[in-house]
């Protein structure tokens, strides 16, 4: 069994950077499972072997290996396996960052080696199609054998992308862990439509007020977009609604009589 002790290791400013750590070798693929087909090799007492690539999330795999004869005889066999490293880190990533939200992301790094590790951890934002660094936080550690610790640390400059890249880095003397992901980042603003219908039946000139569609309280936005439809034929602006009306989009007798209409 691999107990890790969790300990609050020693955390100081950053002073290792002249000191040599060992190189960073980081995991970029996450898939939740691995299909492949196996190239079999057999010994001379007929054992069968075989090697794949597993995704590089540390975790328990669950292994399933199917084999069948010419004569339609079938085997299935289940087998749990774990991806494991003596140093490794597992940071919290959110789902998705909010612009104006205030982040703290938080990472477990974890020492099952026999020696202890005393090394630079860094967390860093980057621009997924330049690769540019936007953001850059580090910290220095200090973990004793079979002990694990939380570093949480705060994170921003990601305001206006559509998404973020973040990685974790943990390097110590003789072990390193590093962990890279894609974010999604949603903007803190929500767009809102304002419509105002009218009908014109003769010739002449009219005037229409249209302060509703703008904002009050003299609240400008940073953007917009003013539209203004015309239609000859207004019974086509309802049958058009009506494909939508037909998906059944909840369980009250006004939802059902709304599709059972628009299906009719």
């Amino acid at each position: 069994d691999r107990t890790l002790n969790t300990t609050q290791a020693k955390l100081t400013k950053p002073k290792l950077k002249d000191e040599k750590l060992a190189p960073v070798t980081m995991r970029t693929n996450f898939s939740e499972s691995a299909y492949f087909y196996p190239y079999l090799q057999t010994d001379k007492t007929g054992k069968v072997s075989w090697s794949f690539h597993t995704p590089e999330t540390l975790t328990r795999w669950k292994l399933i290996v199917l084999a069948h004869t010419s004569d339609m005889k079938l085997l299935r066999h289940t087998e749990s396996i774990e991806a494991y490293k003596d140093f490794s880190v597992r940071p919290n990533i959110p789902r998705f960052l909010r612009e104006g939200d205030s982040v703290r992301i938080s990472t477990t790094v974890s020492n099952g080696s026999k020696v202890a590790q005393r090394g630079l951890f860094t967390l860093e934002l980057f621009e997924p199609k330049t690769k540019q660094t936007l953001y850059s936080q580090e910290q220095s550690f200090d973990l004793p054998a079979g002990h694990s610790t939380d570093i949480v640390l705060p994170v921003s400059g990601y305001a206006g992308l559509d998404s973020v890249g973040l990685r974790v880095i943990a390097r110590g003397k003789t072990s390193s862990d590093g962990e890279q992901h894609l974010v999604p980042v949603i903007t803190d603003q929500e767009e809102l439509t304002e419509s105002l219908a009218f009908n014109i039946s003769r010739q002449g000139r009219h005037e229409i007020a249209l302060d509703s569609l703008f904002p009050q309280n003299g609240f400008v936005p940073e953007r917009g977009r003013f539209d203004l439809r015309i239609e000859s034929n207004p019974l086509y602006l309802a049958l058009s609604a009506l494909p939508d009306l037909g998906y059944l989009k909840g369980s009250s007798a006004l939802d059902a009589a709304a599709a059972l209409y628009a299906q009719s």
